[in-house]
């Protein structure tokens, strides 16, 4: 098997599901905290599978840190896969803003066909007052 760095639409898709996963974990915290109180929310275990060779996921986790860091002013000297691996990182952010539209009220990410927001409940999908 190829290392996770060579090949970029798999880490992609493995960039897109680390945001999506951590979309979910905070709605599943969100609905423990309004069905049992605040002290169980941390009780929330990974509810999605992970499809992809573990590898792709931890060297994603990393990208995630990489980008972050240097966003906060960290300099490095990047190997060309870190460089093609940030990219890929905010490619996959773009994405992910595609797919799940901001709330209009909270600014929170939802599901494209969601009705309601996950965070503050707000209709989606209607015109700003």
């Amino acid at each position: 098997m190829p290392a996770p760095h060579h090949n970029p639409p798999v880490l992609q898709q493995a960039l897109v599901f680390l945001l999506e996963e951590q979309l979910e974990r905070k709605e599943a915290e969100r609905s423990l905290d309004r069905v049992r109180g605040a002290k169980n929310a941390g009780r929330v275990r990974q509810a999605t599978q992970r499809t992809l060779s573990e590898g792709y996921y931890l060297w994603a986790e990393y990208l995630f840190w990489l980008a972050e860091a240097m966003r906060a002013g960290a300099a490095f000297q990047l190997e060309a896969r870190e460089l093609d691996g940030v990219k890929l990182v905010q490619s996959a952010r773009l994405q992910f803003e595609r797919e799940h539209p901001a709330c209009r009220k909270c600014g929170s990410p939802n599901k494209e066909f969601a009705l309601l927001c996950w965070n503050c409940n707000a209709r989606l999908n209607e015109a700003a007052a």
